[in-house]
């Protein structure tokens, strides 16, 4: 198949599809705690700076793997990386429902926050800049 001159296989189509979805996941979970803090706050009796601090722990841990996280897929791959990065922010954000006190909803936050990292620099391979013809 030929998109704008270019040859494209299934294979890439795959890799597309991955890379799109490993976006959309790390979107959705950036963004899933604001619309709730409200009830949420209520239900575990957190102050709206407690609730906010939920935002701030996530990014933290977002910010801290960026660097990581491309050595990391520079080194073993974008496969493994948004395995491990999709298996950490998916279980600590799974977590965030089972929590009962503000400090484990924090800690939860910050370790899936670390695992949503990483997911931008496998997403964008270095390589994928360097194969690219004008």
């Amino acid at each position: 198949m030929k998109i704008r001159g270019f040859e494209v296989n299934s294979i890439q189509i795959g890799v597309f599809l991955i890379v799109w979805f490993a976006f959309t996941l790390s979107f959705v979970d950036r963004l899933a705690w604001p619309p709730i803090m409200p009830l949420a706050s209520k239900k575990l009796g957190l102050s709206a700076k407690q609730a906010g601090s939920y935002m701030t722990a996530f990014y933290t841990g977002y910010i801290l793997t960026q660097i990581p996280g491309g050595l990391l897929t520079d080194r073993f791959g974008y496969r493994k990386v948004l395995l491990s990065s999709f298996l950490l922010m998916g279980l600590f954000t799974g977590l965030m429902g089972l929590t009962t006190s503000y400090e484990q909803g924090l800690v939860f936050r910050l370790l899936a926050g670390i695992g949503s990292g990483a997911v931008m620099a496998a997403s964008v391979p270095y390589q994928s800049y360097l194969n690219y013809r004008y």
